[in-house]
């Protein structure tokens, strides 16, 4: 079974025991977010309610964590693009494409 039919809660792994996010886990989270995306151009878009729902895939997580590692996830890329420019070498990011 792939990611998206994963719960995060079925995903066992080293990181079930400190609040580390797994590989596994963060792929889960990007497949919710992405399928989640129109509801962000919707009139009555709330970014909370988006991540409450997304939060319930997630047990060992709270709103806040799930909340702070999307804007981590975000802004990753960035940092990889502003560092490109900068020349100080490439940064691999396994999440970034």
């Amino acid at each position: 079974m792939g990611i998206i039919g994963e719960k995060a809660s079925d995903l066992t792994d080293k990181s079930m025991l400190s609040n580390r996010w797994s590989n596994k886990e963060v792929k889960l989270l990007i497949t919710l977010y992405r399928k989640n995306l129109p509801k962000f151009k919707e009139k009555n878009f709330r970014p909370k309610a988006i991540v409450s729902d997304i939060s319930k895939e997630f047990t060992r997580f709270t709103e806040n964590q799930i909340e702070t590692k999307i804007k981590n996830l975000k802004k990753n890329p960035q940092d990889n693009i502003d560092n490109k420019s900068t020349k100080r070498g490439k940064i691999t990011w396994p999440y970034f494409d």
